[in-house]
């Protein structure tokens, strides 16, 4: 059941008060965090959230496309394996938020 527009705002701010009560700044920027999440922490609104997550999208699709030239051949797998992790939480992400 998709949320409506004031329910995503009510959502996104309890969200974000329960990481930033949990969570310091050190630990937001490492990679400790799901990308999903570190995206909301610097995130300003539910919308901007939305955006946030669409262009880290994109981001992985340019990425996925450059790693074939990636001359070390561990770095490309260690990079597929990150992408399709990074792919799979933004998936998922997506399937339960309409944006």
């Amino acid at each position: 059941m998709p949320f409506s527009p004031g329910e995503q705002e009510m959502l996104y701010g309890i969200i974000r008060d329960f990481l930033n009560a949990h969570c310091t700044n050190a630990e937001c920027r490492r990679e400790s965090l799901h990308l999903p999440f570190r995206l909301l922490l610097k995130s300003t609104s539910f919308s901007d959230f939305g955006r946030r997550l669409r262009k880290a999208g994109r981001n992985t699709g340019i990425l996925w496309k450059l790693l074939p030239f990636c001359p070390v051949p561990s770095w490309r797998r260690n990079g597929r394996v990150r992408l399709r992790q990074i792919r799979g939480q933004l998936e998922d992400i997506r399937g339960n938020i309409p944006f």
